[in-house]
């Protein structure tokens, strides 16, 4: 009773009233909250908003799907987002009418990719099969990618990509069990109609736990429809801002699950006219408008900057901000902020750069840092507070899931390889990373139990050790125990516990002196 009381008047009273001068929302972090008086959020929001709309036009008021566009703080300003993901009245978003039309593109991006890679896993595979010892490294990303690309290339790239007449999009259920609990998934099988569902059984490389059956759900597209259908969510993307209808005239609609992957496919379409003609000794590795260009040749790297001057016509232009290298050409370009003046002065601007790339310097991409001697991870310590929701219900077992998944999603092969120089502080930033997520996690507790904690600690350090062994790296047993120690020293979670250990102590000792007098 008391507990819906409370809920009630939170609901009621509280958010009411606090809303009535204050906006909240998320931001850049997962789970960290901002609060803005509400006068200062619409002065600044509008100014975001204005310039957004800047590359629509005004629409006649329209009976089809609108959507009302939000701000979103980050650290440089603000993100328009759309939310693409709202249901209608019919109880469909056009995240899901696009469903078909993703999975299809994804299964053709993965036959032929190009230098364009759907996740970052297929671009560490990448990473270890190229030889970074020697090489110029350069990273830039394309500055409002989504905004400045045009309607009409789209459409002749999907033309040209897609490559059967005809799409079958089949779908499959499981049930998998995961813990105490059973998890419904549904799954993508394939875009033809030549698997059985025999077949995919019969296929499953891991069937133990798992409840495969089928649901009989078999979309069909042809390929003429298929374009259509995703050049008319382009071109009808219709927003509503105040008392006015605005139609995006040019790039790709905000919020949409088909945005990255077509993002992807329009770059991945300058490959062979533009970029594999200049970069033929070097190695071009690009994650949506992520760029990031690896040459042993100083010539190709001026070369690939000096050719994006021909995507300026359309409005697609670098980020100068944003980029980074291991041979000084982020400091000229800065300065002049013009890729024209480049391609004018290339042999003088040669004179100016480093003739050798510099071998400890780091380039971070995809949330690593790289030189030339090897990988890092690049690790967020300042965010570990906001990147994990809490849970009041189950926290000793959720925490132990969350690092669970934190580990395996961050320990990745590349990191502990033998030849990589850093593998032992990659080490020690994995374990001081966890260790501080677990203190995070148990300041929030009511109740610590130091024997699961430190078995949480102990689990950690056996998944590194297997990943290790599996690679067989020099890194010795009694390293490891040497470095995971050093870790939970620093991470301040071992005196966290001695602190809890002793209080505990001491109320023992009281509860028995009690008892005795």
């Amino acid at each position: 009773v008391f507990c819906n009381l409370l809920f009630l008047i939170f609901d009621k009273l509280f958010i009411p009233l606090i809303s009535t001068c204050f906006y909240s929302t998320e931001g850049f972090q997962n789970f960290k909250v901002f609060y803005f008086t509400r006068k200062a959020w619409s002065f600044f929001t509008k100014i975001h908003l204005q310039e957004f709309l800047a590359r629509f036009d005004i629409k006649k008021k329209s009976t089809g799907v609108q959507y009302i566009p939000r701000c979103i703080p980050k650290k440089d300003g603000f993100r328009v987002i759309v939310n693409k993901s709202k249901r209608d009245k019919k109880g469909k978003s056009e995240n899901m009418i696009l469903q078909s039309a993703y999975h299809i593109l994804t299964k053709e991006q993965e036959l032929d990719h190009g230098n364009s890679f759907i996740d970052y896993t297929q671009i560490f595979n990448e990473f270890m099969r190229y030889d970074f010892s020697a090489s110029f490294i350069l990273k830039f990303d394309i500055k409002g990618c989504f905004d400045s690309i045009p309607h009409d290339n789209l459409q002749a790239i999907l033309i040209d990509f897609l490559k059967s007449d005809e799409y079958y999009v089949r779908r499959y259920n499981s049930l998998i069990k995961r813990g105490r609990y059973c998890v419904n998934k549904k799954m993508c099988i394939s875009i033809d109609n030549s698997k059985s569902f025999a077949d995919i059984v019969q296929n499953k490389e891991a069937k133990s736990n798992e409840l495969i059956w089928d649901d009989v759900y078999v979309s069909y597209k042809r390929k003429e429809c298929l374009i259509e259908e995703i050049c008319k969510v382009i071109r009808e993307n219709i927003i509503t801002f105040g008392k006015e209808q605005y139609i995006q005239q040019k790039g790709i609609p905000q919020g949409s699950i088909l945005s990255s992957i077509l993002s992807s496919l329009y770059f991945q379409s300058l490959d062979t006219s533009l970029f594999n003609k200049i970069v033929k000794v070097g190695r071009i590795f690009r994650y949506v408008d992520d760029f990031l260009i690896v040459s042993p040749s100083l010539d190709e790297m001026l070369s690939i900057l000096s050719s994006l001057k021909y995507l300026e016509k359309d409005g697609v232009t670098i980020n100068y901000k944003k980029i980074e290298s291991n041979f000084g050409i982020e400091n000229w370009l800065f300065n002049n902020q013009q890729i024209q003046n480049l391609s004018q002065n290339k042999e003088h601007v040669k004179m100016l750069l480093d003739a050798v790339p510099d071998k400890n310097k780091f380039v971070t991409y995809c949330g690593l840092k790289l030189c030339c001697r090897g990988f890092k991870i690049n690790l967020n310590f300042e965010r570990i507070e906001h990147s994990c929701a809490y849970s009041s219900a189950k926290p000793g077992q959720m925490t132990k899931y969350k690092v669970n998944r934190f580990l395996k999603k961050i320990l990745k092969d590349m990191y502990f390889v033998r030849r990589n120089a850093f593998k032992y502080q990659n080490l020690y930033d994995v374990f001081i990373f966890v260790f501080r997520k677990i203190l995070n996690f148990i300041r929030k507790m009511d109740f610590v139990n130091i024997k699961f904690i430190l078995s949480i600690v102990n689990r950690s350090k056996n998944q590194m050790r297997k990943l290790i062994r599996n690679l067989g790296t020099d890194v010795t047993e009694k390293k490891l125990k040497l470095i995971k120690n050093k870790a939970l020293k620093d991470s301040g979670l071992k005196l966290f516990l001695q602190k809890i250990e002793i209080n505990i102590s001491l109320k023992r000792q009281k509860r028995i002196f009690g008892r005795i007098i």
